[in-house]
């Protein structure tokens, strides 16, 4: 794992251990460390640069939770923003002793940092949709992996059913025949109007959600809950890539349609 994975989606209390720990416990204690990532107070991409660290002293933003003495292997970790001088703080546990490092908190949160992707996909999800993918990050971030998985299996299932939902009131799908199918069936019935990537994996995707939620334990849900997470972001963004294709073609067909006019008008 390196430093930017662990600072800027790492939950807390995940233990990095063996090969990982490793790793990212020699790019820490690298001088100079800097590490890209999105600046959630200034709402911009930028770089940080570590000032330094403290073990086992300093209050900080978290001197009020309960974290005072600090353990010696507790170090307050300070990062900062190259581009607006706001600074990330992180309050890392290392335990060189047993071979793991956890993050124990950060300022601002890991849900901060992950409020620009839920932004980004105003244009295909409600507001309702917007806040099961907030309350999935939450979950994740507070350790609770299975349940993050439930929202993330919603938001799989509201974009196949909203299609689905469009071309029953166009009267191209039989509703009836549509619930009775299972997810795979009801994906293949209506591929050509679903984002490409949803249709290329869902077998994996819903499926592991789905085991997720029945069958998997909470750490190996956390463990893959960034893959999945990046595979419904990937879904939503080609969901807007096609809405304004959809627009797109539409001007342009309406404006070819109002030059056609024009045209017939002079003769």
């Amino acid at each position: 794992m390196t430093a930017e994975e662990f600072i800027f989606k790492s939950p807390p209390y995940r233990k990095i251990t063996g090969d990982d720990f490793q790793e990212l416990y020699d790019e820490l204690n690298t001088n100079g460390l800097s590490v890209s990532g999105f600046n959630p107070v200034s709402n911009v991409e930028s770089t940080y640069h570590m000032l330094g660290y403290s073990i086992g002293v300093g209050k900080g933003p978290f001197h009020n939770q309960g974290f005072e003495p600090y353990a010696e292997d507790v170090r307050v970790m300070s990062f900062q923003c190259g581009r607006f001088g706001d600074i990330l703080t992180l309050l890392v546990r290392f335990n060189k002793k047993e071979g793991y490092i956890m993050k124990i908190g950060s300022y601002p949160s890991l849900r901060d940092f992950r409020k620009e992707d839920i932004k980004k996909f105003r244009k295909v999800l409600t507001s309702k949709q917007q806040q099961e993918l907030m309350t999935a990050i939450m979950i994740y971030t507070n350790g609770a992996g299975i349940g993050s998985y439930v929202y993330l299996r919603r938001i799989f299932e509201d974009i196949v059913f909203e299609e689905a939902q469009r071309l029953i009131v166009a009267g191209k799908l039989d509703e009836t025949r549509f619930r009775q199918m299972k997810m795979g069936e009801k994906i293949e019935a209506i591929k050509e109007v679903l984002p490409p990537f949803l249709v290329d994996h869902h077998k994996e995707i819903y499926g592991i959600l789905s085991a997720g939620i029945h069958e998997l334990s909470e750490e190996f849900c956390l463990e893959y809950f960034d893959i999945l997470y990046t595979c419904i972001t990937l879904i939503l963004d080609e969901r807007i890539n096609m809405l304004d294709k959809n627009k797109t073609e539409e001007k342009a067909v309406s404006s070819l349609g109002k030059i056609k006019a024009m045209l017939g008008a002079t003769k």
